[in-house]
């Protein structure tokens, strides 16, 4: 799942070589639901995952790993 972000410049080394970080603008958490009902639709899963702050199911779209800069991830 992506996670909008905020660029922040890092260290200098030289010109054309320097760090980028990347602060998260939410830092809320997503549980996996058994009755997740997903679906995939262009190239992404639609999916209700539950927000572990909130309690609360969200529906979330899911895009594929390598299009994004920070992610939250889970392994089963």
């Amino acid at each position: 799942m992506p996670i909008e972000s905020t660029e922040i410049k890092g260290r200098k080394y030289k010109n054309g070589f320097e760090d980028f970080l990347y602060k998260p603008l939410k830092y809320d958490k997503y549980l996996f639901d058994e009755n997740n009902k997903a679906s995939y639709r262009k190239g992404a899963i639609y999916t209700n995952l539950k927000n572990q702050r909130t309690n609360e199911k969200e529906k979330i779209k899911l895009i594929p790993f390598g299009k994004t800069i920070l992610r939250q991830t889970t392994f089963r």
